[in-house]
Protein backbone atom coordinates (compact mmCIF):
# COMPACT_ATOMS: atom_id res chain seq x y z
CA UNK A 1 0.00 0.00 0.00
CA UNK A 2 3.35 2.47 0.02
CA UNK A 3 1.96 4.00 -3.35
CA UNK A 4 -1.11 5.20 -1.84
CA UNK A 5 -1.38 8.55 0.43
CA UNK A 6 -2.29 9.00 3.77
CA UNK A 7 -4.31 12.70 4.24
CA UNK A 8 -5.25 13.84 7.23
CA UNK A 9 -7.57 17.41 7.69
CA UNK A 10 -6.59 18.37 10.74
CA UNK A 11 -7.38 21.92 11.30
CA UNK A 12 -11.05 22.57 10.09
CA UNK A 13 -11.28 25.95 8.42
CA UNK A 14 -15.22 25.17 7.88
CA UNK A 15 -15.80 26.27 11.29
CA UNK A 16 -14.17 29.61 11.05
CA UNK A 17 -16.63 30.30 7.41
CA UNK A 18 -19.95 31.71 6.76
CA UNK A 19 -22.00 28.85 5.99
CA UNK A 20 -25.41 29.43 4.55
CA UNK A 21 -27.59 26.31 3.38
CA UNK A 22 -31.03 26.72 1.70
CA UNK A 23 -34.15 25.22 2.15
CA UNK A 24 -33.28 23.80 6.08
CA UNK A 25 -35.88 22.11 8.00
CA UNK A 26 -37.21 24.44 11.17
CA UNK A 27 -34.32 24.39 13.81
CA UNK A 28 -32.15 22.59 11.58
CA UNK A 29 -29.99 24.99 9.70
CA UNK A 30 -26.24 25.96 8.59
CA UNK A 31 -25.56 26.49 12.15
CA UNK A 32 -25.27 22.59 13.32
CA UNK A 33 -23.06 21.77 10.37
CA UNK A 34 -19.64 23.60 12.94
CA UNK A 35 -20.78 21.32 15.64
CA UNK A 36 -18.93 17.84 16.83
CA UNK A 37 -22.21 16.26 17.71
CA UNK A 38 -23.47 13.64 15.22
CA UNK A 39 -26.85 13.68 16.10
CA UNK A 40 -27.02 18.17 15.29
CA UNK A 41 -27.93 17.63 11.82
CA UNK A 42 -28.46 20.26 9.52
CA UNK A 43 -31.24 18.84 7.04
CA UNK A 44 -31.96 19.94 3.68
CA UNK A 45 -35.87 18.97 3.04
CA UNK A 46 -34.62 18.18 -1.07
CA UNK A 47 -32.60 14.98 -2.23
CA UNK A 48 -30.20 17.27 -3.66
CA UNK A 49 -28.29 20.82 -2.27
CA UNK A 50 -25.87 22.78 -2.12
CA UNK A 51 -23.62 24.29 1.23
CA UNK A 52 -21.79 27.59 0.32
CA UNK A 53 -18.66 28.64 2.71
CA UNK A 54 -16.88 31.97 2.36
CA UNK A 55 -14.25 33.45 4.20
CA UNK A 56 -13.01 37.11 4.65
CA UNK A 57 -8.81 35.70 3.84
CA UNK A 58 -7.47 33.35 1.60
CA UNK A 59 -7.53 30.01 2.71
CA UNK A 60 -5.56 26.56 1.85
CA UNK A 61 -8.03 23.96 0.43
CA UNK A 62 -6.91 20.59 -0.22
CA UNK A 63 -10.31 18.46 0.33
CA UNK A 64 -13.83 18.85 1.32
CA UNK A 65 -15.43 16.38 3.30
CA UNK A 66 -18.49 15.41 4.91
CA UNK A 67 -18.16 12.89 8.11
CA UNK A 68 -21.45 11.68 8.72
CA UNK A 69 -24.89 12.10 6.29
CA UNK A 70 -27.69 9.94 5.37
CA UNK A 71 -26.03 9.83 1.25
CA UNK A 72 -27.06 6.47 -0.51
CA UNK A 73 -25.13 4.09 -2.87
CA UNK A 74 -26.49 6.79 -5.38
CA UNK A 75 -25.12 9.69 -3.77
CA UNK A 76 -23.00 12.27 -5.67
CA UNK A 77 -20.83 14.80 -4.56
CA UNK A 78 -19.34 17.90 -6.64
CA UNK A 79 -16.84 20.29 -5.02
CA UNK A 80 -16.15 24.25 -6.35
CA UNK A 81 -13.50 26.31 -5.66
CA UNK A 82 -13.99 30.27 -5.80
CA UNK A 83 -10.73 33.40 -5.76
CA UNK A 84 -12.99 35.57 -4.46
CA UNK A 85 -15.86 35.47 -1.54
CA UNK A 86 -18.25 36.98 -3.92
CA UNK A 87 -17.95 33.92 -6.29
CA UNK A 88 -17.81 34.43 -10.13
CA UNK A 89 -15.85 31.66 -12.09
CA UNK A 90 -14.84 28.59 -10.10
CA UNK A 91 -11.05 28.56 -10.10
CA UNK A 92 -11.54 24.76 -9.54
CA UNK A 93 -14.61 22.18 -10.20
CA UNK A 94 -14.75 18.91 -9.33
CA UNK A 95 -17.68 17.80 -11.40
CA UNK A 96 -19.63 15.42 -10.00
CA UNK A 97 -18.73 12.18 -8.69
CA UNK A 98 -20.37 8.73 -7.16
CA UNK A 99 -18.28 9.23 -3.24
CA UNK A 100 -20.26 6.30 -1.96
CA UNK A 101 -20.99 3.11 -3.43
CA UNK A 102 -19.83 0.08 -2.95
CA UNK A 103 -18.46 -3.26 -4.83
CA UNK A 104 -18.07 -3.16 -8.33
CA UNK A 105 -18.57 -6.22 -10.37
CA UNK A 106 -15.19 -7.37 -10.35
CA UNK A 107 -14.57 -7.84 -6.29
CA UNK A 108 -18.42 -8.67 -6.01
CA UNK A 109 -19.51 -11.91 -4.13
CA UNK A 110 -22.75 -13.55 -4.74
CA UNK A 111 -23.95 -13.91 -1.20
CA UNK A 112 -23.95 -10.26 -0.58
CA UNK A 113 -25.81 -7.45 -2.49
CA UNK A 114 -24.23 -5.61 -5.08
CA UNK A 115 -23.24 -1.69 -4.95
CA UNK A 116 -24.01 -1.59 -1.37
CA UNK A 117 -21.38 0.87 0.87
CA UNK A 118 -19.93 0.41 4.09
CA UNK A 119 -21.78 2.80 5.55
CA UNK A 120 -24.86 0.64 5.03
CA UNK A 121 -25.73 0.32 8.27
CA UNK A 122 -24.37 4.00 9.80
CA UNK A 123 -23.76 7.43 8.67
CA UNK A 124 -22.04 7.52 5.19
CA UNK A 125 -18.70 9.38 4.93
CA UNK A 126 -17.65 11.15 1.75
CA UNK A 127 -14.69 13.44 0.47
CA UNK A 128 -12.91 14.91 -2.64
CA UNK A 129 -9.88 16.15 -2.96
CA UNK A 130 -8.57 19.52 -4.12
CA UNK A 131 -5.18 20.32 -6.18
CA UNK A 132 -4.08 22.84 -3.23
CA UNK A 133 -6.04 25.77 -3.77
CA UNK A 134 -5.63 29.30 -2.07
CA UNK A 135 -9.69 30.09 -1.58
CA UNK A 136 -12.40 32.41 0.27
CA UNK A 137 -15.15 30.36 -1.00
CA UNK A 138 -16.25 26.84 -1.37
CA UNK A 139 -19.58 25.34 -2.23
CA UNK A 140 -20.12 21.82 -1.76
CA UNK A 141 -22.77 20.42 -3.94
CA UNK A 142 -24.90 16.65 -2.70
CA UNK A 143 -27.64 15.07 -4.72
CA UNK A 144 -29.10 11.49 -3.87
CA UNK A 145 -31.94 9.94 -5.96
CA UNK A 146 -32.79 7.56 -3.25
CA UNK A 147 -33.40 10.14 -0.17
CA UNK A 148 -36.38 12.58 -0.06
CA UNK A 149 -33.96 14.85 2.56
CA UNK A 150 -30.75 15.16 2.99
CA UNK A 151 -29.23 15.09 6.94
CA UNK A 152 -25.99 16.02 7.24
CA UNK A 153 -23.90 16.67 10.57
CA UNK A 154 -21.15 18.23 10.04
CA UNK A 155 -18.70 19.60 6.94
CA UNK A 156 -14.83 19.79 6.75
CA UNK A 157 -12.99 22.00 4.39
CA UNK A 158 -8.59 22.74 4.65
CA UNK A 159 -5.20 21.66 4.31
CA UNK A 160 -4.01 18.02 4.50
CA UNK A 161 -1.07 16.37 6.30
CA UNK A 162 0.13 14.07 3.67
CA UNK A 163 2.20 11.18 4.59
CA UNK A 164 3.84 8.88 1.95
CA UNK A 165 1.14 5.87 2.84
CA UNK A 166 0.38 3.24 5.33
CA UNK A 167 2.40 -0.28 5.13
CA UNK A 168 0.35 -3.38 5.23
CA UNK A 169 -0.17 -4.14 9.14
CA UNK A 170 -3.06 -1.27 9.13
CA UNK A 171 -5.82 -2.12 10.12
CA UNK A 172 -10.09 -1.44 10.42
CA UNK A 173 -12.05 -2.91 12.79
CA UNK A 174 -15.40 -1.53 15.14
CA UNK A 175 -15.73 -0.78 18.72
CA UNK A 176 -18.99 -2.40 20.14
CA UNK A 177 -19.83 -2.02 24.16
CA UNK A 178 -22.37 -4.58 24.20
CA UNK A 179 -22.14 -6.82 27.38
CA UNK A 180 -22.97 -10.27 26.78
CA UNK A 181 -23.26 -13.09 29.99
CA UNK A 182 -24.67 -16.23 29.95
CA UNK A 183 -26.93 -16.73 32.55
CA UNK A 184 -27.24 -19.78 34.96
CA UNK A 185 -29.83 -21.30 33.29
CA UNK A 186 -27.72 -21.22 30.08
CA UNK A 187 -29.46 -18.29 28.20
CA UNK A 188 -27.19 -15.91 25.94
CA UNK A 189 -28.16 -12.09 27.25
CA UNK A 190 -26.77 -9.44 25.18
CA UNK A 191 -26.89 -6.05 26.95
CA UNK A 192 -27.16 -3.93 24.02
CA UNK A 193 -24.44 -1.01 23.71
CA UNK A 194 -22.62 1.07 21.14
CA UNK A 195 -20.93 0.49 18.22
CA UNK A 196 -17.90 2.55 16.63
CA UNK A 197 -15.79 1.83 13.69
CA UNK A 198 -11.87 2.18 14.22
CA UNK A 199 -8.68 2.01 12.79
CA UNK A 200 -4.65 1.98 13.01
CA UNK A 201 -2.66 3.12 10.37
CA UNK A 202 0.84 2.32 10.26
CA UNK A 203 2.78 4.55 9.08
CA UNK A 204 6.05 2.06 8.79
CA UNK A 205 9.17 3.70 7.01
CA UNK A 206 8.25 7.84 7.48
CA UNK A 207 10.37 9.86 6.51
CA UNK A 208 11.74 13.09 8.20
CA UNK A 209 10.14 15.04 6.26
CA UNK A 210 6.97 13.85 7.86
CA UNK A 211 8.29 13.66 11.12
CA UNK A 212 7.23 16.73 11.98
CA UNK A 213 3.34 16.07 11.16
CA UNK A 214 3.52 13.06 13.39
CA UNK A 215 4.94 14.92 15.74
CA UNK A 216 2.06 18.18 15.23
CA UNK A 217 -1.03 15.34 15.41
CA UNK A 218 0.29 14.16 18.64
CA UNK A 219 0.90 17.83 20.31
CA UNK A 220 -3.03 18.06 19.72
CA UNK A 221 -3.86 14.97 22.34
CA UNK A 222 -6.57 12.97 22.57
CA UNK A 223 -9.37 15.60 22.39
CA UNK A 224 -8.66 16.76 19.07
CA UNK A 225 -10.54 15.78 15.93
CA UNK A 226 -9.55 14.98 12.60
CA UNK A 227 -10.23 13.87 9.01
CA UNK A 228 -8.78 11.12 8.39
CA UNK A 229 -8.23 8.96 4.87
CA UNK A 230 -6.07 5.98 4.98
CA UNK A 231 -6.37 5.53 1.38
CA UNK A 232 -6.98 8.38 -0.87
CA UNK A 233 -6.09 7.40 -4.24
CA UNK A 234 -8.65 5.78 -6.87
CA UNK A 235 -8.75 2.34 -6.64
CA UNK A 236 -10.22 0.02 -3.63
CA UNK A 237 -13.82 1.10 -3.16
CA UNK A 238 -14.28 -0.61 0.31
CA UNK A 239 -10.89 -0.29 1.56
CA UNK A 240 -11.29 3.72 0.92
CA UNK A 241 -14.34 4.10 2.85
CA UNK A 242 -13.08 1.34 5.79
CA UNK A 243 -10.20 3.46 5.79
CA UNK A 244 -12.01 7.21 6.08
CA UNK A 245 -13.35 8.72 8.78
CA UNK A 246 -13.55 11.83 11.32
CA UNK A 247 -11.95 10.80 14.80
CA UNK A 248 -9.54 11.24 17.63
CA UNK A 249 -6.24 9.62 18.51
CA UNK A 250 -7.27 6.87 21.34
CA UNK A 251 -3.83 7.20 22.78
CA UNK A 252 -0.77 8.98 22.12
CA UNK A 253 1.75 6.76 20.00
CA UNK A 254 5.90 6.66 19.96
CA UNK A 255 7.72 7.47 17.22
CA UNK A 256 10.30 4.73 17.06
CA UNK A 257 13.79 5.48 15.20
CA UNK A 258 14.14 2.52 13.14
CA UNK A 259 17.63 4.17 11.24
CA UNK A 260 19.14 8.03 11.00
CA UNK A 261 16.32 8.46 7.95
CA UNK A 262 13.49 5.99 8.66
CA UNK A 263 10.72 5.86 11.35
CA UNK A 264 8.02 3.68 12.69
CA UNK A 265 4.98 5.12 13.75
CA UNK A 266 1.46 3.56 14.76
CA UNK A 267 -1.35 5.59 14.87
CA UNK A 268 -5.28 4.74 16.54
CA UNK A 269 -8.21 6.28 15.37
CA UNK A 270 -11.86 6.25 16.47
CA UNK A 271 -15.13 7.94 14.72
CA UNK A 272 -16.54 10.45 16.59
Amino acid sequence: MKEHDVRIISENMANLAEITVANTAADLGSEWLKTDVKGEVCRIQANEGQITLVWPIDITVDGAAIPAWNGSSDSEMRVQVFETASGGSPIYDSGWHYVASGPELEHYDFSQALNVNTFAYGATVSCLWVPNIAARRVIIQLRDPEATFLDISKVIVGATLDFQGAAYGTSAGTNDTSNVVRTAAGELRVDQGTISRAMELNLEGTRPEDRSKITYLMSKGLGKRHFVSGYSREGDLTLTQELMMYGRLTSIPTITHEMFDWDNVRLPFEEW
